[in-house]
């Protein structure tokens, strides 16, 4: 008897942990830059004059309510500073939050650019940005102004 009920807790427990891994599962969603060259482990990059921007493209989960574009300065010859960002969607502008005012330094290696966009808790980011969106970033490169636009698309 206490055999039995040894394994029927142990499968219990198995279909437990298969039934929330199956229904858990936040597929996810992924915009990527349009345009721009792909590198390994899905990563792209895009050349400008005195600089390069990699990303990882926009993604996350599906119930995120926040995007982080993850975007990184490379190979910079002179510090760049952010003064604005937006992000347009087929409906909707948003202006950035910028969490950091550092100016990025030259630099061979990569500093994220520090932008993100928040949004309503009941408005996930797929819902806001559809299948096509647009980031617009407004820099100062040495002492030039810069402006940057990135389209995203599934």
């Amino acid at each position: 008897m206490r055999l039995n009920l040894r394994a029927n807790l142990q499968v219990l427990a198995l279909l437990s942990v298969t039934a929330m891994l199956l229904v858990g599962c936040d597929p996810g969603y992924q915009l990527r830059p349009v345009g721009w060259s792909v590198g390994p482990h899905q990563k792209w990059s895009k050349q400008f004059d005195s600089f390069e921007i990699e990303t990882r493209g926009i993604g996350g989960l599906i119930g995120e309510w926040w995007v982080d574009p993850d975007l990184q300065i490379v190979k910079n010859t002179k510090p760049i500073s952010v003064r604005s960002a937006e992000l347009r969607t087929a409906k909707e502008t948003f202006k950035a939050e910028i969490y950091g005012s550092d100016p990025i330094p030259p630099s061979e290696t990569g500093y994220h650019i520090p932008i993100e966009w928040k949004f309503d808790r009941d408005r996930a980011a797929p819902r806001v940005l559809g299948d096509h969106c647009e980031i617009i970033l407004n820099l100062t490169v040495g002492s030039e102004a810069r402006q940057i636009t990135i389209e995203y698309a599934k």
